[in-house]
């Protein structure tokens, strides 16, 4: 039995740069494109997508004093 790949659509990377400019996170995007997260974080590496830094809303600042 062989296996069957499916390359991205050619709206499919622009849709994924969309939503990543909204903020959505790749596992929502996996969903809405009918894909595995996978392919959706490998696109995401292979592009040079790095995650932004999360702040903490609690707790002692990264910095403090002085």
């Amino acid at each position: 039995m062989e296996k069957t790949y499916k390359h991205l659509s050619l709206e499919q990377p622009m849709m994924i740069q969309a939503q990543l400019s909204m903020g959505i996170k790749p596992a929502a995007m996996a969903r809405e494109l009918g894909r595995l997260p996978s392919t959706i974080s490998r696109e995401l590496r292979r592009n040079g997508w790095v995650r932004p830094p999360t702040f903490r809303s609690r707790g002692r600042p990264w910095v403090a004093g002085g």
